[in-house]
């Protein structure tokens, strides 16, 4: 067969496979060079991409060759042998995103003597500490080749934290998660045993976005050296421009959908960056919001992500940074610092002011001081620590003396163990089988559920209040689920005795300890962080509109304070200001005397 006769027969096939998977010619190719591995049974992506990112991660933080994911795909895909069907999976381009997790689930679990709630033994079953640790090696390879060639990349930090295995409040979430209902049993190291099904909730109830950890990593791995655009090789009439002498313009190369990495509402993983936006006038003679704009984007660093006391070291890229990441697609990416204690002080107007006006989903961190911890114990008494916990939402801070808010939010903690406490409506939904509730023994049924989302009513606010003291007894400051009487979770206006209650009675969040221990408690603000978050553009959009809002109360608090002083000594002379017309009287009567400075009663008084 001659070479033109090769390529032929190989852009026939390319052309066939582009048809038939979601892939792009210039994919296509790349993948059939990787199906020829197959036959090695320790094949690594780096024999295809030659990228010394990807060299490096295999190297150092990958433990399992690539050929062990295809191979862990096709056990839970015993019907199905199609290489490039995987592939199709794999990254993300077809079907679900827990085809991702079984495989790592798969890879992951041994059989080990326990019995199913059918007395079944024998049960595949994988360790949580390894499911974690898999997943966080994941996270590390995505963000080494995300940043490779960046000199604020420190290898030796992503190594450490590799091999670093602090991720106790994670793992104890998971082997805690449905205890009551599956049987438990301890494999080596005194681990707990997950069955797959409890792992797949856990993590589309907890951490939804560690669906897309394997997706991203193959991805990046496979693809990100690739153009973003449709290879023309193929297309025949780019070969009729070629013999025309014609060249193509960058107007004619157009992005190609699937070189891109989604489906539907999937998000590629990423540690948070930590940013400050910083704006700026265009011309020095105009203050008008019009001519101002984002001119640069600061790197800032955070009292709870720098603080090794919180989950170890690690910084953005350790153990506390990346369960808050997977907790939301949102959450990946940047972060613009709105609010921090560290910087901006503990006074309640700084965080209102930073609150009120941000259009975008925003993220609250709270740690309580060491004076807050309970030293009766708890349910973690051999790591002491005073908690740390936080909230999402999507839904824009206002004032308001009542609550308000979708479902498009949610509590939780992150230290001693890591609980997330979604809306009551929205696991109940995710939990709705045929016309019955799964949960048999959840207390609020969805006729007694609540909508108390977010409550914000500062003193210093403007909501009236109906002339009745402080609202009819209402809670001032900030607060979350619970009612107006009693939430929740409340911020007070000190940061000072505030409350973090269990939520046994909560109506809109499940319940679940926010602090150590199981009961309320009183606490006091050592550390809170508020961080816009969403994406690059959300945020940036949503920072212009929080200057926009900023520049509309300045400019309304300025006219509010602009006095006029004609009307004003009129009002002070005619008693409105101090209720005393006879105070001022002796000013009309010397402005009435012709021998003014002269005491009228002295006139007529001759010289002595």
């Amino acid at each position: 067969m001659s070479v033109a006769q090769e390529k032929a027969e190989e852009r026939n096939t390319v052309d066939l496979l582009v048809e038939k998977y979601p892939f792009t010619s210039q994919q296509i190719s790349l993948l059939l060079q990787l199906q020829i591995l197959q036959g090695n049974d320790q094949y690594q992506l780096s024999s295809i991409v030659k990228e010394p990112a990807i060299q490096w991660v295999e190297e150092n933080i990958m433990l399992q060759p690539f050929s062990d994911w295809i191979r862990h795909w096709h056990c839970d895909h015993s019907h199905s042998t199609d290489f490039f069907e995987s592939m199709a999976s794999l990254t993300g381009r077809k079907g679900s995103p827990t085809s991702e997790l079984i495989t790592i689930y798969n890879l992951t679990s041994t059989t080990t003597t326990t019995t199913d709630s059918e007395g079944v033994e024998g049960n595949a079953t994988a360790n949580a500490t390894q499911l974690v640790h898999n997943m966080y090696r994941l996270g590390l390879a995505c963000h080494c080749i995300q940043n490779w060639g960046d000199e604020d990349l420190n290898l030796n930090a992503v190594q450490k934290c590799a091999e670093m295995e602090n991720h106790k409040t994670m793992i104890r979430s998971l082997e805690t998660f449905k205890r009551e209902s599956t049987s438990i049993s301890t494999v080596e190291n005194m681990n707990i045993a997950i069955a797959r099904d409890d792992f797949l909730d856990w993590v589309e109830l907890n951490f939804p976005q560690m669906q897309c950890l394997l997706s991203s990593y193959i991805h990046l791995s496979l693809f990100s050296s690739l153009s973003q655009y449709e290879d023309h090789d193929h297309d025949p009439r780019h070969e009729d421009a070629q013999e025309e002498g014609e060249s193509d313009s960058d107007s004619d190369l157009q992005p190609c959908r699937l070189s891109l990495y989604a489906l539907g509402n999937r998000t590629i993983f990423r540690f948070p960056s930590l940013e400050k936006l910083v704006l700026a006038d265009t011309r020095p003679d105009f203050h008008s919001l019009s001519q101002r704009k984002i001119v640069a984007s600061v790197s800032v660093e955070s009292d709870l992500f720098h603080d090794p006391n919180v989950m170890g070291e690690g910084g953005m890229i350790g153990h506390f940074a990346f369960g808050l990441a997977l907790m939301d697609p949102k959450l990946c990416g940047k972060w613009h610092r709105m609010y921090s204690t560290g910087t901006d002080g503990f006074a309640f107007l700084n965080l209102q002011r930073a609150l009120t006006g941000y259009t975008g989903p925003t993220l609250m961190l709270i740690r309580p001081t060491e004076a807050s911890m309970n030293k009766d114990g708890g349910d973690d008494d051999d790591d002491p620590t005073p908690g740390l916990l936080g909230f999402y939402t999507t839904n824009v801070w206002g004032e308001s003396n009542a609550f308000y808010g979708t479902s498009d939010c949610f509590l939780f903690r992150a230290e001693p163990t890591w609980n997330l406490y979604r809306p009551r409506c929205f696991v109940q939904g995710w939990n709705f089988e045929g016309d019955n509730v799964s949960s048999t023994k959840d207390p609020f049924p969805p006729s007694r559920t609540k909508e108390n989302f977010m409550y914000f009513n500062p003193s210093a606010g403007h909501i009236n209040t109906g002339g009745r003291a402080n609202g009819g007894n209402k809670v001032r400051g900030l607060a979350l689920g619970g009612t107006d009487k009693d939430p929740r979770l409340h911020i007070t206006e000190s940061l000072e005795s505030c409350v973090a209650s269990s939520g046994v009675v909560d109506g809109t969040f499940e319940s679940g300890p926010l602090l150590p221990g199981q009961w309320d408690k009183y606490f006091n603000v050592d550390v809170l962080e508020v961080w816009g978050v969403g994406g690059d553009d959300i945020v940036r959009e949503a920072a212009m509109k929080k200057e926009e809002h900023e520049s509309v109360s300045d400019a309304t608090r300025r006219r509010v304070q602009t006095v006029d002083k004609k009307q004003f000594l009129q009002d002070f002379q005619s008693g409105m200001l101090l209720g005393n017309n006879e105070l001022f009287k002796h000013r009309q009567d010397g402005n009435l005397r012709h021998d003014f400075g002269v005491d009228p009663d002295e006139k007529e008084r001759p010289c002595t």
